[in-house]
């Protein structure tokens, strides 16, 4: 018979990603990084860290990012699925 402490589970390679809006709408509205890095007057570096959520903007960068996009700063952060 088997004990329970015979079964091992292995979750250290699990990994759970959150949805990036920014990266959706982009894609939606075919914007390269590079359009939005001279609209925001910021670092090709600092758009790839918040397109692929190694970084997120500030509130005010969010608002700016929502301006420039011509989209509201909700639909930038909680967008729903069409």
């Amino acid at each position: 018979t088997r004990r329970s402490s015979d079964l091992t589970i292995n979750i250290t390679k699990m990994e759970v990603k959150k949805l990036n809006w920014l990266k959706v709408v982009m894609a939606e509205k075919n914007i390269i990084n590079k359009w939005l890095t001279q609209e925001m007057k910021t670092s090709h570096a600092t758009i790839s860290k918040w397109v692929t959520n190694a970084f997120q903007p500030s509130i005010e960068q969010l608002l700016r990012i929502a301006d420039i996009l011509k989209i509201t700063y909700t639909e930038l952060i909680g967008k729903e699925l069409h």
